[in-house]
Formats: C-alpha cells, sequence, structure tokens
C-alpha cells in the first residue's frame, strides 16, 4: 500500500493562528474554515496508508459500522480535533477510514492507529483503547464510549462473522453483525461485563441491585443486551456515588 505523509507549512500556521486565536469563541467554525482554506489533504492533519478494500461483498452484508458509504464525522488526531470529515469505520479489521479530496481527486487513507484518539459517527464516540494492560490482554482496539464518570467507563466493541459465498464461479464475502463485547475500564484495570454473572462477579456489594433488574435471556437481542449492560452500570455508578457521599 502506498504510504501518505500530509503536512502543513509552520508558516501558514504562524499567519493564521494568531489572529483567529482572539476572535473565535469556539474551535469548530475556525477548524472548518482553515480545512476549508487549505484543503483537507494540506492540513497536515494524517498520516496513514492508502486503503484499498481487496474484499468483494454485498452492499447488504457490508464489513463497516451502520453503512458502507462515507459520512461527516469528527476524528481526533494527534490530540487534535477535525470537525465534519468524511470516515467510516471497518468494523471487522477495526480500521478507520477517511475520505481525503481535492479538485483533482480523492483518496481513502486509513490513518495510523496509535496517533488516532478517537472519532464521532453521528451519535456514537469511539475512542482508542492501547494502553498496555489492554494490549497485554488482547482488548486493545475501538470501543464506543457508553459511560464515562468519575468511577468507570463503559466501553463496547462492536463485531462482524464473515461468510464466503460462491456465485457463478467465483467467490465473496458476507459480513454479519456478532455479538458486541463490552467492557468496564475499573481502577486502572479492563474487565468483561457481558452477563450478569460477570457484573456480579466483578461488583458482589452490589449483587442485589444488579439482580433487580431484569436480564434479557435472548443474547442474540443486541438491543436489549445494550440496555441492560447501561441499565445496571448506572446503577452501579449511583450506588458508588452514594457511598463516596456518605464517607
Amino acid at each position: 500500500m502506498k504510504k501518505i505523509n500530509l503536512q502543513l507549512g509552520l508558516l501558514c500556521i504562524c499567519l493564521v493562528i494568531p489572529f483567529f486565536g482572539y476572535s473565535q469563541t469556539s474551535e469548530e467554525p475556525y477548524y472548518n474554515w482553515f480545512d476549508s482554506l487549505v484543503s483537507i489533504q494540506n492540513a497536515g492533519l494524517y498520516s496513514g496508508v492508502e486503503y484499498i478494500d481487496t474484499d468483494r461483498a454485498t452492499a447488504e452484508a457490508h464489513k463497516f459500522f451502520q453503512t458502507p458509504k462515507f459520512v461527516k464525522g469528527d476524528v481526533v488526531f494527534q490530540n487534535q480535533t477535525y470537525y465534519n470529515v468524511s470516515l467510516k469505520y471497518n468494523v471487522f479489521d477495526d480500521r478507520l477510514i477517511v475520505k481525503l479530496s481535492n479538485q483533482s481527486s480523492e483518496t481513502a487513507l486509513a490513518p495510523i492507529k496509535a496517533f488516532t484518539s478517537g472519532f464521532h459517527l453521528g451519535f456514537h464516540q469511539f475512542v482508542l483503547v492501547n494502553d498496555a494492560q489492554a494490549v497485554a490482554s488482547g482488548n486493545n482496539g475501538y470501543y464506543e464510549l457508553l459511560q464515562e464518570n468519575n468511577h468507570f467507563r463503559l466501553l463496547k466493541k462492536y463485531n462482524k462473522s464473515r461468510i464466503t459465498k460462491f456465485d457463478t464461479g467465483r467467490s465473496f464475502f458476507e459480513f454479519k453483525d456478532a455479538r458486541a463485547d463490552y467492557l468496564l475500564h475499573y481502577k486502572g484495570g479492563y474487565y468483561s461485563v457481558n452477563s450478569k454473572r460477570e457484573l456480579t462477579k466483578l461488583f458482589p456489594q452490589f449483587k442485589k441491585e444488579i439482580n433487580a433488574v431484569r436480564e434479557n435471556k435472548n443474547k442474540t437481542d443486541e438491543a436489549a443486551q445494550n440496555s441492560y449492560i447501561k441499565n445496571v452500570m448506572q446503577r452501579i455508578r449511583g450506588l458508588m456515588s452514594n457511598a463516596n457521599n456518605a464517607n
């Protein structure tokens, strides 16, 4: 794959930023204006490799989050947020894809993951989990951030399965939504919280309160499972806060 490095001249930064530093109350309008002025390819915001998808798949059974089309979103790259960028998230390969355009061409780029700390797609916020403990336990990658507070972070890992199909002597793939994994970042560690059993094992002091929340027995009902995990953790957060206030 072709390596792409995009850099912005320091002179442009020095000339433009001081003027807007005192006149903008929000960063987003400034960065949108700046990117449109110099074009996103010249903004020096991304480094990565050109993305070429070699997997033949149907439009209905794709490997991406929600849609195989690019949609507008925000991305945090090297600790700076870029707004209104064309993005899509390859769930199967756990790769963020960015479409960069100028007047003559378009390029699909996979930014270097280690520099991409997060992104937004619609109402979904994703964060990169890549600290040493996560890597050692095999829990690194992009996760949707469901809840974050002073006690824990609740994370959701989307998954896809791949099935090989054959038609008129040619093979192609169908990608299906697989069961998501729920991960809790708590007291410096990462814990699987995919079931009531795992939740009560992690929080035995709250077993009564966890049991009071009805668990959906249909593990294939992703919406119900998502709601259950979020409801339990919201209740646990309240119990933790009450315990801290009592001390």
